[in-house]
């Protein structure tokens, strides 16, 4: 009893507030500071008007929390508290005051029990009379039902306070961008206003500037035209006066005074009478506006850039020296498409290693949401590529990009500088005649066979010539490539004397069963061309040359027969087979299902010695990948081989796997320097193999509208297990979770035959492998990995163990990688039992499928 009454004397008073020692309630709401620390109401009333100024120090800490309204209502109320206050003063069993009186309500006795079923505290009384029933109601001393509401109540405490942090959150967000918005307004008014009075003031000029230029042409046409009218009026008046004289003269009829008026009247008459002024015109034109005529214009943008998106195969891989294109769309609150002129969409393509330059971009506006992105990449490896809409991330940037090398144009760049621009063009002009040529049929001593250039498609890094050439490592092992060149050598035409072994597989002579394979897991752009030049490259298959291909595209399967036994052998014996960027699986072709079994059961065993990958530390920046490779396939100096695969991280390290290595105990434990610079070689341990999940599927290529229960009916048409839930993502991929185990290769090959689709797209499947990733939502940004690591690795708080990585996706999530994969039911079941809780954050913990995305986006059932 005494424990209990200490529980609820802790919880008592942590809803009382520290100045007043009173109870939060209705009236007297709990208001949280600027420092996390909360008072009443009342309390903090008086202190602002104590202290005055719209500033209030915090009784405690002393932090000074801004309120400049001088009213309390405007701090936030801590919903923690009030919230609790509430539950514990409506429920019946757990009211303070007869807490405090430690009696039963109804019997007036000590309450000694709690009941689990009910939730309440009860006593002697209660336990015979109401709660008596054992099946329904199991009675738990005081104690123990104080630590099971205490937990209760912690738990609820820490999920109020989360969602209170992200309410808070939230809220501060939307104030920002109200703020932010009104800013704008408030902006674009002025700006407006400006522009209205600025052409005001230009008319005003206008008129004032044509009024006075009127004034000064009426003044200085009226002087000209009354001088003019002063010198008319004269020559009037002489005339008048000389008409009259002239009539008086001719009534008199003297001869004399006839003679001086006729020269008076001529003199007159031979002065002109017309006026020497040029009398002027004008008239003012204004120029016609058009109906859409305005100063300015509005730019209005909906667009929010956490929702807009980047498609395209450009946006994640690329060719060296080839141009590669993807599209940016720009999407609003609705995640409908949108445009507008103030959207600014800028990319930019980094390099992941230091000292390689960064790619040029072109975005090219589509003025229709759309932005079409394209990019000419000079070299290759890992890049990011970001992207930003008014200097603001988009969905899922910034994107991993991985250039790959461009055997072409290595080999033009390689002639031309050592050999000239003419060489180099001759040579590709007798490669691609060469490849022209597989295709085509020969005829020799009347036998029909297919051509095959004497170098099957060799890497030039592995030709003594461009070794010597560039002369980074002059001592090569010449005997490996003497070895490849008599291998090349003896694939020639064959002679006239054995038509025979180029004829046999078009004339029906028998093949052995052991020169078959069989090949599963093929890309879906393979062709028979491309799975012949493959399997006859000895160094990247181990094979030779080939009698047939027997192509079953739907089941992205196929036969392979050699002409020789011992090429489909030693085929079969070599693990690593990647094709198009995809790895397929290779086996023995046998009639009999018994012997594929245990064929397929021996390329197991062989896959797992085969395939050796190390980390190189310390190498240069400047240092070339080419420079590299040849180091390493330089046996003689560094114990290695024919390099399969490199590719650096983000620490400048590279990671390299070799299909054939010489001598592994000297590359692994004796030094090694590339210029000069000593580098480390560390051997990466194989990766454990997952199996492939019994009950979840890969949906690829569905529509955007697509649904739920669309794409559940749709797969339930294929097969007799019901769909159990189905999660749709991004980028239209969606996970396909099946109540028991489906037929997987009859689902797969009914789906590739369906040709209705699904909403006018054909979906395609694939199954995925059992998850040991998840992903966790709702992290502080305090917490550090390695405290993630930690808690993850603590079977006791989190169900987990044995974590190997954490990779930190944004501030709030991180992915969390196991070593066994059942660590990830046993995390997610714990979680359904109880919240996991990390440095006062409430966690998220859902299994992580990179096609689905990083939560935000993705839907299920539940």
């Amino acid at each position: 009893m005494a424990q209990a009454k200490s529980v609820l004397d802790d919880i008592k008073k942590e809803l009382e507030c520290p100045v007043c020692q009173e109870q939060f309630s209705g009236s007297n709401e709990p208001k949280i500071l600027k420092c996390q620390h909360t008072f009443c109401k009342s309390c903090l009333n008086g202190w602002l008007r104590q202290h005055g100024g719209g500033r209030l120090s915090c009784p405690k800490c002393r932090v000074i929390t801004e309120c400049s309204t001088n009213n309390i209502d405007c701090l936030p109320t801590n919903l923690a508290c009030k919230n609790l206050g509430d539950i514990l003063k409506t429920h019946s069993g757990w009211d303070i005051r007869s807490l405090q009186e430690n009696l039963c309500k109804c019997h007036r006795k000590s309450l000694e029990y709690y009941c689990e079923h009910c939730q309440i505290c009860i006593c002697s009384d209660c336990v015979i009379v109401e709660h008596r029933d054992s099946n329904n109601h199991k009675i738990l001393s005081v104690e123990e039902g104080a630590k099971i509401q205490a937990e209760i109540i912690t738990e609820e405490l820490r999920s109020v306070e989360a969602n209170t942090s992200h309410l808070m959150s939230d809220i501060a967000t939307l104030v920002e961008r109200r703020e932010k918005f009104n800013t704008g307004i408030d902006q674009a008014t002025i700006e407006v206003r400006n522009v209205a009075e600025r052409c005001i003031y230009l008319i005003h000029r206008h008129e004032a500037s044509v009024t006075e230029q009127l004034a000064r042409e009426r003044s200085l046409s009226d002087d000209a035209i009354s001088q003019e009218l002063l010198k008319l009026t004269e020559k009037l008046e002489k005339m008048t006066s000389a008409a009259i004289r002239g009539r008086a003269i001719l009534e008199n009829h003297n001869i004399d005074e006839m003679i001086n008026i006729k020269q008076v009247l001529d003199e007159l008459i031979s002065e002109k009478v017309t006026p020497a002024l040029k009398y002027p015109d004008l008239k003012y034109t204004s120029y016609a506006l058009p109906r859409n005529f305005t100063t300015g214009k509005l730019l209005i943008t909906r667009t929010e850039p956490s929702l807009s998106v980047a498609t395209g195969e450009g946006l994640t891989k690329g060719k060296r020296s080839e141009e590669a294109n993807f599209t940016v769309t720009t999407k609003d609150a609705k995640g409908q498409t949108t445009y507008s002129e103030m959207d600014k969409v800028i990319v930019e393509v980094t390099s992941v290693r230091k000292g390689i330059k960064n790619i040029s971009v072109v975005v090219k506006d589509l003025k229709d949401g759309r932005y079409s992105v394209s990019y000419t990449p000079n070299s290759f490896g890992e890049f990011r590529v970001s992207i930003k809409v008014r200097d603001e991330p988009i969905r899922e940037s910034p994107f991993k990009l991985f250039i790959h090398n461009n055997p072409k144009q290595d080999f033009l760049d390689w002639a031309s500088k050592f050999h000239g621009p003419e060489l180099s063009n001759l040579q590709l002009k007798e490669t691609q005649d060469a490849e022209r040529g597989l295709s085509q049929p020969h005829t020799f001593k009347n036998s029909t066979f297919t051509g095959r250039p004497l170098y099957q498609r060799k890497s030039f890094r592995s030709e003594e010539k461009r070794r010597a050439a560039l002369g980074e490592f002059q001592n090569q092992d010449t005997h490996q490539n003497n070895r490849r060149q008599r291998d090349d050598a003896s694939r020639e035409p064959p002679s006239p004397q054995e038509p025979t072994s180029v004829t046999s597989a078009q004339y029906g002579s028998p093949i052995p069963e052991q020169c078959t394979i069989e090949v599963t897991g093929l890309p879906e752009d393979a062709s028979e061309d491309l799975v012949t030049i493959y399997f006859e490259n000895t160094r990247r298959s181990k094979g030779g040359p080939v009698s047939s291909v027997v192509m079953t595209p739907e089941l992205r399967k196929c036969l392979v027969t050699f002409e020789s036994p011992d090429d489909a052998e030693r085929t079969i014996s070599y693990s690593s087979h990647v094709l198009s960027g995809a790895s397929i699986q290779v086996s023995l072709f046998e009639e009999e299902e018994e012997s594929a079994v245990d064929s397929g059961e021996n390329g197991e065993d062989e896959e797992e010695e085969d395939g050796i990958t190390i980390i190189v530390s310390g190498i240069m920046p400047s240092t070339s990948e080419d420079a590299v490779i040849f180091y390493f396939e330089n046996s003689r100096r560094s114990g290695g081989g024919d390099v399969s695969e490199i590719h650096f991280n983000e620490k400048g390290e590279a990671i390299i796997t070799f299909s054939e290595v010489k001598d592994l105990q000297r590359l692994l434990e004796e030094s090694h320097k590339i210029y000069g610079q000593m580098i480390t070689v560390v051997r990466q341990p194989p990766s454990k193999k997952v199996p492939l999940d019994p009950l979840r599927v890969h949906v690829q290529g569905i529509s955007e509208t697509t649904t739920i229960d669309c794409l559940t009916c749709y797969l339930e048409k294929f097969v007799d297990v019901e769909v159990e839930n189905v999660y749709l993502g991004a980028k239209n991929n969606a996970l396909a979770v099946f109540e028991s185990e489906p037929d997987f290769e009859s689902l797969l090959h009914k789906v590739n035959k369906d040709k209705k689709g699904l909403e006018g797209k054909k979906p395609r499947l694939e199954r995925v492998a059992v998850c040991s990733c998840i992903l966790v939502t709702g992290l502080k940004k305090e917490s550090t990995d390695h405290t993630i690591e930690l808690y993850f690795d603590n079977e006791k708080r989190s169900g987990g163990k044995d974590v190997y990585r954490v990779e930190r996706i944004r501030k709030d999530q991180a992915l969390v990688y196991f070593e066994d994969h059942t660590r990830v039911h046993d995390v997610i079941a714990r979680s359904q039992r109880q919240a996991n809780a990390l440095d006062g954050a409430i966690l998220e913990v859902t299994p992580y499928y990179p096609f689905l995305g990083n939560g935000d986006d993705v839907q299920s059932r539940s």
